[in-house]
C-alpha cells in the first residue's frame, strides 16, 4: 500500500468518525454506547494506520535518499576518473539552488561573492562548464579579489578589450563586442561584474567552442590561445586548470 492510499484511508476513518460524533445527539442511550464503542474501535484503527502511515513514509524516503547518495557517488566517481570537458554541463545537479549554493560557497569572500546564479545561468545559456570557468576565473584573476585590476574592471576572466575598444588607451569609453564599456590600456571594463562574467561566457561560446574560431575540444586547445606561451606556462596552467576543474565540479554536485 503506498503512503498515499494509507493517508487517504486514514482521512475516510476520520471523517466516519465525525459523522457518528454528529448523529449520537439524537440516539437511545444502548444506541449511543455502541456509537461510542465503535468510535473507540475506529480511533484505534486510525491510530494504527497513523503509525503505518509513518513507517512507511520514513521507509520511502531513507529509499530515496540512498538512492540520491549511490547517484552523486556514481556521478562523482565519473567526473573524478574522466579528463573535464570545458563544454561538458550534463553533470550539473537538477537542483540549480544546490549548485548555486556550492558555487556561492566556492566564493564566499572574493570579488565574485553571491555570483552563482549568474554564473550558472549563463553557464547552462552558452554550454560552458561552470567548473572549467571558476578555475580560469582563479586563475586569471584570483575570484576578482577586491581592489585588484580585475575588480576594478568588472572582469574576471581578464578579456582583453575587443571591439572599437581594442587599442585605445587607458580611461577611454567605448562600445566593445562582448558589452565592453571602456578600457584600462589592455582589459575590457563592464558596466557590472554580471556584465563581465557574462562577457567570459560568451567569449567560450563564439570564440572557443568546437566549430567556432578556435575550434577546441578541450582545455588543452584553449589555454595556448587564452594566455600564449610568450606570457604563461601553458603546461602548467593546463595542469591546473584542469585539476582546479574537477575539484570544482566536485564541489558543486556534493549536496
Amino acid at each position: 500500500m503506498t503512503v498515499e492510499n494509507l493517508h487517504n484511508r486514514r482521512k475516510s476513518y476520520l471523517l466516519v468518525v465525525t459523522a457518528l460524533m454528529l448523529l449520537i445527539a439524537g440516539c437511545s442511550r444502548p444506541e449511543q454506547a455502541q456509537i461510542q464503542t465503535a468510535i473507540v474501535q475506529g480511533k484505534k484503527f486510525a491510530e494504527t494506520e497513523a503509525a503505518q502511515l509513518k513507517e512507511t513514509a520514513v521507509a520511502v524516503a531513507q529509499t530515496q535518499a540512498a538512492h540520491l547518495k549511490e547517484t552523486a557517488v556514481a556521478q562523482l566517481t565519473e567526473l573524478a576518473n574522466k579528463p573535464p570537458s570545458p563544454w561538458d554541463i550534463s553533470w550539473i545537479p537538477a537542483d540549480s539552488q544546490v549548485a548555486i549554493n556550492n558555487i556561492d560557497a566556492i566564493l564566499q569572500g572574493t570579488g565574485l561573492a553571491k555570483q552563482g546564479s549568474i554564473i550558472l545561468q549563463y553557464a547552462k545559456e552558452f554550454g560552458v562548464n561552470p567548473a572549467f570557468a571558476l578555475a580560469m576565473f582563479r586563475k586569471e584573476a584570483s575570484f576578482a579579489q577586491p581592489n585588484t585590476r580585475a575588480y576594478r574592471n568588472n572582469n574576471p576572466g581578464n578579456i582583453n578589450a575587443t571591439g572599437e575598444c581594442k587599442g585605445l588607451p587607458a580611461g577611454s569609453s567605448c562600445s566593445g563586442i562582448y558589452g565592453e564599456i571602456g578600457t584600462d590600456g589592455r582589459f575590457g571594463k563592464y558596466a557590472s561584474m554580471a556584465d563581465g562574467i557574462k562577457a567570459y561566457f560568451m567569449l567560450m561560446n563564439r570564440e572557443y567552442q568546437p566549430g567556432t574560431k578556435r575550434n577546441c575540444k578541450d582545455i588543452a586547445c584553449i589555454i595556448p590561445y587564452y594566455c600564449p606561451p610568450s606570457e604563461c606556462d601553458t603546461s602548467a596552467y593546463i595542469d591546473l586548470i584542469t585539476k582546479w576543474t574537477q575539484e570544482y565540479q566536485s564541489k558543486i554536485i556534493s549536496s
